[in-house]
């Protein structure tokens, strides 16, 4: 049987909200795949059919942040203030206890 598409995103999405919340939180080795499946509602199991750990969770995450600015910063059309990201990626993070993301995505931003 085929998974549906919509429902398949919705999932992983779902997986990594929860992972997302988690990791606003506490340390990326204090989270557990059986937390990130409890937020999500779903079993063990099927995070295993979309992620490797929750690091893949966070790479995941991660790149979709890294291509976004991207395409956001190719569209002519659309003016991105490098201060409202910069305020909005530091909110965030520094929130979580993750500040070598913030300014890793700093770096790469500025070089768009």
């Amino acid at each position: 049987m085929r998974k549906q598409p919509e429902r398949t995103e919705r999932t992983r999405q779902a997986l990594m909200d929860s992972f997302w919340e988690l990791y606003r939180t506490r340390k990326i080795d204090k989270i557990t795949v059986q937390a990130v499946t409890d937020g999500a509602g779903v079993y063990r199991s099927t995070f295993y059919e979309y992620f490797l750990d929750v690091y893949d969770v966070l790479e995941t995450i991660e790149r979709k942040l890294l291509e976004d600015f991207e395409a956001a910063s190719n569209r002519s059309h659309t003016f991105i203030s490098f201060e409202a990201v910069n305020e909005s990626m530091l909110r965030v993070l520094n929130g979580s206890g993750h500040l070598e993301l913030f300014f890793e995505l700093r770096l790469l931003f500025a070089m768009l």
